[in-house]
């Protein structure tokens, strides 16, 4: 997950714009920080890797405005992911404990 960014904009929608086979785009977005923070990810390794940084060289992306609160994604979505995550731990104690 891309935790934070600096004067890039997190999130590219594209609504209307043609896709790669000529279909406008009607939803969806793009989460461009989560998209490198992910293929980084990928080169550095989850556990004894040891790789502390990765470089990311020719990403594209539009530049934004700093936003030191964090307010690029709207609170909702915010609650919307809290919410998900605990319904989702929730889910794995119940199949732990009860079994279901």
């Amino acid at each position: 997950m891309g935790v934070g960014t600096a004067e890039i904009q997190p999130i590219r929608a594209q609504l209307g714009n043609p896709d790669r086979f000529g279909h406008p785009r009607i939803g969806g977005m793009d989460a461009v920080a989560d998209l490198i923070a992910g293929a980084s990810a990928l080169v550095m390794g989850q556990t004894a890797e040891g790789v502390p940084v990765a470089i990311v060289r020719g990403a594209e992306y539009v530049v934004g405005e700093p936003d030191p609160l964090g307010s690029a994604m709207p609170a909702s979505w915010l609650a919307l992911g809290l919410l998900y995550f605990v319904w989702s731990r929730l889910r794995l104690w119940v199949a732990r404990h009860i079994g279901i």
